[in-house]
């Protein structure tokens, strides 16, 4: 397995991304939100999230180098952590979301449970990903992340 190839599976992504991990155009991604919409168009799912790139991707370039890619497999927080997202009726029809996440998740799980939670909430008006609140508080032993979301 390539360097390349193992950065992807490091991921989390599903077996089929690795094979078709080739088809990725590298020197054309510029940004975590360019990385993440890769991986998921290999895998064909549809992606509701847009990205600003905050000091997320600042730190996974730190640690993991100048490829939006291997940022992927960045583990922001080492706490176990869960992400909450409350739902507005005036946004959508769905319900609250709230998803526990095991310690040292990788920015790619992190932003697939963000996805997912706004397809629960329903909220397609805001989909513009700007960073993690941390509020200090947790549930049952879990830190609390609210993902910031702009429209």
């Amino acid at each position: 397995m390539t360097e390349r190839e193992n950065s992807i599976c490091s991921t989390g992504a599903p077996e089929e991304v690795w094979e078709r991990v080739a088809e990725i155009n590298y020197d054309r991604m510029t940004n975590l939100g360019d990385a993440y919409r890769g991986v998921k168009c290999i895998t064909g799912e549809d992606s509701k999230l847009i990205f600003s790139d905050s000091g997320l991707a600042e730190k996974a370039e730190a640690v993991m180098g100048r490829n939006p890619l291997d940022w992927l497999g960045f583990a922001p927080y080492k706490d176990k952590v869960v992400i909450v997202m409350k739902n507005d009726p005036f946004f959508g029809e769905g319900t609250g979301f709230a998803r526990f996440l095991d310690e040292n998740t990788n920015l790619f799980m992190l932003l697939k449970t963000v996805d997912e939670g706004i397809e629960t909430t329903g909220d397609i008006c805001h989909t513009f990903f700007e960073g993690f609140e941390i509020t200090g508080e947790t549930r049952m032993g879990f830190m609390v992340l609210r993902p910031i979301m702009g429209s």
